[in-house]
């Protein structure tokens, strides 16, 4: 199998596995996991992180909200094309989880 499988089929499993955990477990191992990976310096940990970020916004509070939408938006502005366009591939369902003003202004602005 390729890497790119690989890391695809990972990506969809803890997607899968998120739907069913508690808004706790969702910030105690999945926020942790999404701030982690997207701090890398590799490309691949920040490509695979940016389909976390719909399975983890509708289930974790305010402020943790907040933080992946920076984390998301630092991603959006990554040094790495493709690191930039998985995070624009992932926008649409952003939107759907996530109140649209918010997305606009993810400080309160």
């Amino acid at each position: 199998m390729e890497e790119i499988s690989v890391r695809e089929r990972a990506t969809e499993a803890m997607k899968e596995l998120a739907r069913h955990m508690s808004a706790d477990q969702v910030v105690l191992h999945l926020y942790a996991l999404i701030v982690r990976l997207a701090s890398h310096d590799w490309f691949t940990s920040k490509i695979s992180v940016c389909s976390l970020f719909p399975a983890a916004l509708p289930k974790v509070g305010e402020a943790k909200q907040d933080d992946l939408l920076k984390t998301y938006f630092r991603l959006c502005s990554d040094d790495t094309p493709m690191v930039r366009r998985q995070a624009a591939s992932v926008l649409g369902s952003i939107a759907e989880v996530n109140p649209v003003a918010k997305l606009f202004h993810p400080h309160g602005q």
